[in-house]
C-alpha cells in the first residue's frame, strides 16, 4: 500500500502560481497572441521621433562634420586666387602662384624643352614629407607683374602638373634687385 505524503511545508504547484498569474502556462499562452499583435512602434534612436529612423534624422544632418568642413566655390583653386596672377612662362600663358613658403620655383616638364636643362639638380622637400626629392633645374623666361625675369627653376614630372607656375622667394629677390 502506498502512503500519501503530506508535508505542510511543500506547497502544491497550483497554489504557487496564484500569487503571480503571469507564471502559469495558461496565462502565457493566452497573452502570446496579444503580444504578437501589439508590436512596439519603431522610433528614431537619436531624437525619439516616430516619423523617421536614425539615418534620416534631421538632428544628425544639422551637425554633420561633412557639411561643416566643406568649402564651396566656383573656381577649383579659389583659395589660391588672391596669390595667383596671369603671366607668360617660356611663351606659355599660365597662372603664376606666388608661394612665400617656397625657396625655389617649380614648373611642369611639359612647359620646358630639353635644351633648357642646365645639368644641375636641386633637392626639394615637401612640408608634409620627410623624404627629399631630386629635381633637375631648367632656365626659364618669365613675363609677369614682377617684370621680365630669366631664372632657374626645378622641373617636376608631367603627372604632377597642376597647371600653374610656382614662383618662389629666390626669383622675387632677383626681380627686386633688378629694379
Amino acid at each position: 500500500m502506498k502512503k500519501k505524503w503530506n508535508n505542510p511545508t511543500v506547497i502544491p504547484r497550483k497554489n504557487v502560481s496564484m500569487n503571480n498569474p503571469g507564471n502559469t502556462r495558461e496565462h502565457k499562452n493566452r497573452n502570446s497572441h496579444q503580444d504578437f499583435e501589439t508590436r512596439r512602434r519603431l522610433q528614431c534612436f537619436e531624437c525619439g521621433s516616430y516619423d523617421h529612423f536614425r539615418p534620416q534624422c534631421p538632428k544628425l544632418k544639422k551637425y554633420s562634420s561633412e557639411t561643416i568642413n566643406r568649402l564651396k566655390s566656383n573656381s577649383e583653386h579659389a583659395s589660391l586666387d588672391p596669390y595667383t596672377t596671369r603671366g607668360k612662362v617660356n611663351g606659355f600663358e599660365m597662372p603664376i602662384l606666388r608661394d612665400t613658403g617656397a625657396s625655389v620655383d617649380i614648373i611642369c616638364e611639359k612647359f620646358t624643352t630639353p635644351n633648357m636643362f642646365t645639368g644641375e639638380n636641386v633637392w626639394v622637400q615637401h612640408i608634409l614629407d620627410e623624404h627629399m626629392t631630386c629635381l633637375p633645374l631648367a632656365e626659364v623666361e618669365i613675363d609677369c607683374e614682377w617684370g621680365h625675369i630669366i631664372t632657374k627653376t626645378a622641373v617636376m614630372r608631367k603627372q604632377l602638373d597642376q597647371g600653374r607656375y610656382i614662383l618662389g622667394n629666390r626669383t622675387i629677390e632677383i626681380s627686386l634687385n633688378q629694379i
